[in-house]
């Protein structure tokens, strides 16, 4: 089974005054979705920023949010950070994400069908983080060959906006460039492959940060067939010596 998509949120939310906490009724999980990832970018301009945390459906089930990987560049302008909960609660329902250190901040989603449902740590593999003060923003990731995981990633950029994001066969999940005067950002998605580089657009000659993982395919073994039911060869025999011996 491969990984799909089952729900972009309809749209990311954004704070343009310094906050600590980003809610979002915007997410729409379908029934039978195995992974809701989440995807938090903070400028670090006001205050430095730690505790990444969050909770979907917090006025019911409260599922607890996992950090899949978090990076923030030197300058500490450019937090990126991805979330992720297994077997999210279907429905239309209140994500909320919090943090410590007061900034403006980003936040969207996307929920999943067909991965790994035993934990995060277990559905989101190879984890990465980059980051520069410089330069084109660019991210390795290690995959899967043959395509039924699906890569990840996202990218924070200062004082510019992000115009793409991009690998081979990539999707773009969204892009905010409401507070691109301090921070631009943006996810996307992609068919998995054993070397992946995620690179984001334009090159800002500034502060950025990336993350990025492999989301595993839930990998189903096949029944295996009734001996008694169809089949040929030795099932065959055995359907023969049956109907004899009755």
């Amino acid at each position: 089974m491969a990984v799909t998509v089952d729900a972009v949120a309809t749209a990311p939310v954004h704070a343009a005054t310094n906050v600590v906490t980003l809610t979002s009724n915007n997410q729409t999980v379908g029934a039978g979705s195995t992974l809701l990832l989440v995807f938090l970018s903070i400028s670090g301009w006001n205050a430095g920023a730690s505790a990444f945390a969050g909770h979907w459906d917090t006025a019911g089930t409260n599922q607890t949010l996992t950090v899949v990987r978090s990076s923030v560049d030197a300058n500490t302008n450019c937090y990126s950070v991805i979330l992720a909960v297994v077997s999210p609660t279907a429905g239309n329902k209140t994500l909320t994400c919090t943090w410590t250190g007061a900034n403006l901040a980003q936040m969207d989603s996307i929920s999943l069908f067909g991965t790994v449902a035993t934990s995060v740590a277990t559905a989101c593999v190879n984890a990465a983080g980059t980051n520069g003060i410089t330069g084109a923003p660019s991210l390795p990731l290690t995959g899967t060959a043959g395509g039924a995981n699906m890569s990840v990633a996202m990218v924070g950029v200062n004082t510019v906006g992000i115009t793409s994001l991009l690998t081979t066969g990539s999707t773009s999940i969204f892009i905010d460039n409401t507070n691109s005067a301090q921070i631009g950002c943006e996810a996307a998605r992609a068919p998995s492959a054993a070397s992946i580089t995620w690179a984001g657009l334009p090159n800002p000659n500034d502060s950025w940060s990336m993350v990025g993982c492999d989301v595993v395919a839930d990998q189903v073994p096949p029944t295996p067939p009734d001996p008694l039911e169809g089949g040929g060869g030795r099932h065959a025999m055995i359907r023969q010596i049956i109907v004899i011996g009755y």
